[in-house]
C-alpha cells in the first residue's frame, strides 16, 4: 500500500487513465511476447523430441555395427571353408590308398558340418540385422522428420520475431513515456500487482464489488474511490481501484 496525499478530483483521474493505458500497453507486450515463447517452446519440444530420437539411434546403431561385422566374418570364413572343402574334394582325386581316402572323407563331412553350421549363423545374424536396420532406418526418417519441424520453427520464430520487432519497441516506448508522468512508487506498486495478480493490476469498482477479485469491498472503500481524492487498493487483492464512469452513468440513466 502506498502511502499519498491527498489529489484533485483531476489528477486522480489523470493517473486512473494513465495507468489503465499502461495496463493495456503492458498485455500487449504481453501477447506479442508470448507469441514468441509459444513458438520458442514448440521449437524447444521438437529438439527435446530430436535429441531422444538421436539418442535411440546412437543406442541402436553400435549393435547393428556389430552384428554387421559379424556376418562379414562369417562370410568370409564360409569362402574360406568352401575353398577347404573344394582343395580336399581336388586332394581326394589323387589319393591311392583306402586310409587317405577315409580321412579326406572324414575332413569334407567335417568341413560341410561346419559349413551348414556357419550358413545357419549367418542367416540368423542377417535376419537380426534386417531387424535392426529398419529399426534404424525408421528412427533415422524420424529424426529427418524432426529436423525439419525445427527448422521450419525456427524460420517462422525469425520472421515473427522481425515483424513483431517494430510494434515491441514502440510498445516499449510507449510504456516508458507513460510511466514517466506517473509516481515512481505508484509505478513499482502497480508492476509489482501486475505480475502477481495475472496481468491485471487497475480495475473498476461496481456495486462494492471489485473488478478483479469479485469480493465485496466495504461501503467506505467504495466511497473513498469515489472520492477520487486518492489511489485506493483492494483490501483482498491489492488491486488499484477506479471508477468506470460510463458503466455508473448508465446505471443512473438506467435507473
Amino acid at each position: 500500500m502506498i502511502v499519498q496525499e491527498k489529489l484533485t478530483s483531476q489528477k486522480v483521474n489523470q493517473q486512473v487513465e494513465k495507468l489503465l493505458k499502461l495496463q493495456e500497453i503492458n498485455q500487449n507486450l504481453d501477447l506479442l511476447v508470448e507469441e514468441i515463447n509459444q513458438l520458442k517452446e514448440e521449437a524447444s519440444q521438437e529438439e527435446k523430441k530430436f535429441i531422444s530420437k538421436k539418442n535411440q539411434y546412437d543406442k541402436h546403431l553400435p549393435y547393428y555395427q556389430k552384428i554387421e561385422k559379424e556376418c562379414k566374418n562369417l562370410k568370409i570364413e564360409l569362402e574360406d571353408i568352401k575353398k577347404k572343402i573344394e582343395e580336399a574334394e581336388e586332394k581326394k582325386k589323387k589319393i591311392k590308398t583306402i586310409k587317405e581316402f577315409k580321412a579326406i572323407n572324414k575332413e569334407i563331412e567335417s568341413l560341410n558340418r561346419l559349413n551348414a553350421i556357419r550358413e545357419n549363423d549367418l542367416l540368423s545374424k542377417e535376419e537380426d540385422m534386417e531387424v535392426k536396420k529398419e529399426r534404424i532406418d525408421k528412427i533415422s526418417e524420424s529424426i529427418k522428420e524432426i529436423k525439419e519441424v525445427i527448422d521450419k520453427k525456427k524460420e517462422d520464430l525469425d520472421t515473427l520475431i522481425g515483424e513483431r520487432k517494430d510494434a515491441i519497441s514502440k510498445l516499449t516506448k510507449e510504456k516508458k513515456k507513460v510511466e514517466v508522468g506517473l509516481p515512481i512508487l505508484l509505478v513499482k506498486s502497480f508492476n509489482r500487482i501486475y505480475e502477481n495478480q495475472f496481468k491485471l493490476a487497475i480495475v473498476a469498482i461496481d456495486k462494492q464489488i471489485c473488478g478483479g477479485c469479485f469480493m465485496q469491498i466495504p461501503r467506505q472503500i467504495e466511497i473513498n474511490v469515489k472520492k477520487e481524492e486518492e489511489m485506493i487498493f483492494c483490501p483482498s487483492c491489492s488491486r488499484v481501484l477506479y471508477v468506470d464512469k460510463e458503466v455508473e452513468d448508465f446505471a443512473l440513466t438506467d435507473d
